[in-house]
Formats: C-alpha cells, structure tokens, sequence
C-alpha cells in the first residue's frame, strides 16, 4: 500500500492504523516524503503484522529518538524499514542499539549516521546475523578513510550482508582502499554500490587487485566517479580473471577509447559480464556496443532504463541511484 507525498499526518496515521487492524492482510506500506512526526510513526511501528514500512522523508524524530527507538526494538515483525532523510539523530546510539537488538530485520535504509557512533554501528554490521541489505547514502559515517577502515573490519567479520548501497559518501581512493580489504575476504557480499563517491584510478586499482580474489560479488556500480583509462584497464585486467561478476556500471566516467579498448578486449575472455559504459562515437565503441548486445536488452520504461542481465533486472543509471531512492539497488 502507498501513500507517498501525500502530505500525510499524525491524524491521518490514525485512519491508516484502523484500516491496517482491519485488514491483516495489508502488510506493505509506504509513506515516504509525508508529514509524519514521532507519534504518527511510533503508532505504525507498532501495527503487529506489518511486514515493511517506508518512512523515508518525514520528521519521525521531532520528539526524540527514544520512542522510535523502543518501538524498533520491541517489533517481531518488520523485515524492511527505512527511517532515512528525516534529520538528525539526537541520540544515536541509542537508535542503533535498537536496530541491533531487533532480530526480524533483514533490509534497513539510514542516511545520516554521525560519527560519534562509527563503532557502535560497526559492531551492528559485524554482529548481525539476520540483516541482509543496508542502504547508507550520504552518510558522515562512511565518508573518507577512517569510516571505511572501520567499516571494512566490520564487513570481514559479518556472515549475513548480502547487499551494500554506499551511494554518495565521498569514499574517495584512501577509503577505497580501505573497503577493498574487506571485499578481498568477504564471502557473502553479492551487491555492492559505490555510485558518487569520488573515486579515481588509484582507489579503482585497489578495488580491481581485490576483486581478483573475490569469488562471489555480482554486482558493481560504479557509476558517476573519476576513472579514466588507466582505471579502466585495471578493471579489464581483474575481468579476465573474476568469474563471479555479472553486472558492471561504468556510466559518467572519463573512459576514452583506451580504456574502452582494454575492456572490450577482456569482454572476449569474460562472456558473462554485462557492463555499462558511456555512448561514444568512436570506432572502438561501436565494436565495444556490437561484443556486449547480445548479452544486454535494453528496455525503455518512461524514463528510467533498465539493463537485463542473468540475475535480473539491474539499475546502472544514475539517477535511479540518487539520495531519494537511495534503497534502489
């Protein structure tokens, strides 16, 4: 059930708790970008047989974290919940323990961890055992160097995240560098999103040395960064060995014919790979374009474009990838 943007309030919730207590069979809400302050979401995390709920782009924690907090922790039913874009945490880590002692979540959507709970919510990550997706889009959290080291401890100790949305959080090479430690070991990661984190050759380079050893990522957006050619070529050279990608975005990059060259070349060895990549003009493109249609069908919905590919249908535009549906996989 939806109720997006209907600038929905605390009295209005009330009308939907009704109608939800009456129809159990009603079990998906979302409510994103409504007038919803913490009362109005307390009552909705408290509807017994609701299995997920989008809160994304309301002011839930007007009142405090608190309530939301206790009824997070007390719910044995929610699988899916997004609290994102509803401004400032005014006690994290009290948030974050709730989220970490709830057992039934498996998919959540936060866009604004402070700092002053980086460990806190490391040890989330590493001690769950039921989270299998989260989404951190423009977080303070995972930005830079010191959030993705600790971050990357974290994900080589979990044995249940299977997907992990890092739009926007100015990673950058250092921080790359840093996450591809974990991406070298980790055995569970299958979806991995590092759209719009300034991200050049240098970092790319880590990444593709680390991918050579991973044997169970399937997909990769790296979509909206800084690689060029020489990027682009260490990430030919990782293809030719990595049998586990199937799904590669390189869209809104600075890869010329060079790289194209590179990865076209590395397409002929690795025929599982469906990869996206800036339209050219070039010669080089269009042979690049003539290797890979075959394994790509390209479908034109409004506007959004949606790559097929073994696994599915997958989201390389950018745009499906912004902070407001930052849970767009």
């Amino acid at each position: 059930m939806s109720g997006l943007a209907n600038s929905i309030t605390d009295d209005g919730v009330l009308s939907l708790v009704e109608l939800f207590r009456e129809n159990q069979t009603l079990k998906h809400l979302n409510i994103a970008d409504n007038k919803i302050l913490t009362n109005g979401a307390e009552l909705l995390l408290n509807v017994p047989h609701l299995l997920s709920l989008k809160l994304e782009a309301n002011k839930i924690f007007t009142d405090g974290t608190r309530k939301i907090a206790s009824a997070i922790k007390a719910n044995n039913n929610l699988t899916y919940l997004d609290i994102a874009d509803n401004g400032p945490w005014y006690e994290p880590e009290i948030l974050i323990s709730a989220i970490k002692a709830n057992t039934k979540l498996s998919e959540i959507n936060l866009d604004w961890i402070p700092d002053v709970v980086q460990e806190k919510f490391s040890e989330l990550v590493r001690d769950s055992s039921t989270l299998t997706t989260i989404h951190l889009c423009g977080n303070e959290y995972t930005s830079g160097p010191l959030g993705m080291r600790i971050l990357s401890e974290a994900l080589k100790a979990n044995s249940s995240l299977t997907s992990l949305n890092l739009y926007g959080n100015k990673i950058g090479n250092l921080g790359l560098g840093k996450l591809s430690e974990a991406i070298r070991v980790n055995r569970k990661l299958l979806s991995l999103n590092l759209e719009a984190n300034e991200i050049g050759n240098e970092g790319i380079i880590h990444l593709a040395d680390a991918l050579t050893h991973n044997s169970t990522l399937i997909r990769l957006n790296l979509s909206s960064n800084n690689i060029s050619d020489e990027g682009a070529l260490a990430l030919s050279k990782m293809l030719v060995h990595n049998s586990s990608l199937k799904v590669l975005s390189l869209l809104v990059n600075e890869i010329e014919d060079s790289g194209i060259s590179a990865l076209k070349n590395s397409l002929k060895i690795n025929k599982r790979i469906v990869l996206s990549i800036d339209e050219k003009k070039s010669r080089i493109y269009k042979e690049f374009k003539t290797l890979i249609k075959d394994r790509t069908q390209i479908t034109e919905k409004k506007r959004d474009h949606l790559f097929h590919s073994p696994i599915g249908w997958i989201y390389p535009i950018s745009h499906l990838f912004d902070h407001y549906r930052c849970d767009y996989l």
